[in-house]
């Protein structure tokens, strides 16, 4: 998000994604809508102090880093609950792959995508 700022009066897009990946996190950003108000900077200011940040409220590159991070470390996967994942290594990684893996499950591909 490099040269990215945002800022309590800013509106559009950006803002909206910012609402929605604090909301991701669990953070109450306030009614996602695009409006970076009062609410908002109060939840980016909280949010800066507890990854030990600069809290001003505004959202530049180093909160954008944080806040964007990979969180894979904190990520488990049982992979025993995923077996059919094993078996879907086994097709091609194409469309016509993807709806025969369907099909050998017993999958009305058709249905699913509306030819039927």
């Amino acid at each position: 998000m490099a040269n990215l700022r945002l800022q309590r009066g800013d509106e559009g897009e950006w803002v909206t994604y910012l609402q929605q990946v604090l909301e991701s996190k669990g953070i109450g950003p306030g009614r996602v809508d695009g409006v970076f108000g009062e609410v908002l900077e109060s939840a980016v200011r909280s949010y800066q102090q507890d990854n030990q940040l600069t809290a001003d409220g505004v959202v530049g590159d180093t909160t954008w880093d944080k806040l964007t991070a990979s969180t894979t470390e904190s990520l488990t996967v049982d992979w025993s609950e995923l077996p059919w994942l094993a078996e879907l290594a086994q097709y091609e990684a194409t469309e016509d792959g993807m709806r025969q893996f369907l099909r050998d499950r017993g999958i009305d591909v058709d249905v699913l995508t509306g030819q039927a």
